[in-house]
């Protein structure tokens, strides 16, 4: 019998993976993708960003890093095959 700690763990890495793909086709990571997210939802400054966060990234911590990193992507289409990508 598995611990108890073993399958929140395992249902957080199984969620993870299962993002990955769809959120790599944009090059994006999950942790970008919920900050785009907090956006979109009304999250105008960095402060309301990292509270949006708080109950996804307490290992994190702030997200300050994330917008300046997104701050330069204009599509919201992913790249055609062979095209260069924006990071």
């Amino acid at each position: 019998m598995k611990p108890i700690g073993y399958w929140p763990r395992h249902n957080h890495e199984l969620l993870e993976k299962a993002f990955d793909q769809p959120l790599g086709t944009y090059h994006l990571t999950r942790r970008q993708w919920q900050v785009l997210n907090a956006v979109a939802q009304g999250a105008h400054t960095i402060e309301q960003v990292d509270e949006a966060l708080k109950p996804f990234v307490a290992q994190e911590g702030s997200m300050r890093a994330a917008p300046p990193r997104l701050a330069h992507r204009t599509t919201s289409s992913p790249p055609k095959a062979g095209e260069p990508t924006k990071q």
